[in-house]
């Protein structure tokens, strides 16, 4: 994630990895300060089989009203280090 994250503010919307949604297909998501943002009255969002790495602020923000839903499936939250040899 360059510099904006991906903003959700529709309802029905599914992000997912591959054909089936699975983490095993190694869809990774790295860097920005948020990677997704939810935003309004938007129901019936799921992010689905995705590894989410290096966020540097909530790698996901529900910043949605309470009529506002979201569901995650085969999700990761990691951390990862690279060390220069």
């Amino acid at each position: 994630v360059d510099s904006q994250p991906v903003v959700i503010d529709s309802d029905y919307i599914t992000i997912q990895c591959g054909a089936e949604g699975l983490r095993s297909d190694e869809c990774v998501v790295v860097g920005g300060f948020s990677q997704f943002v939810i935003t309004g009255a938007s129901s019936g969002i799921e992010l689905a089989g995705l590894k989410l790495l290096q966020s540097q602020g909530s790698s996901i923000v529900a910043a949605g009203t309470k009529e506002a839903t979201l569901h995650l499936k085969d999700c990761e939250w990691a951390v990862s280090f690279y060390v220069a040899c």
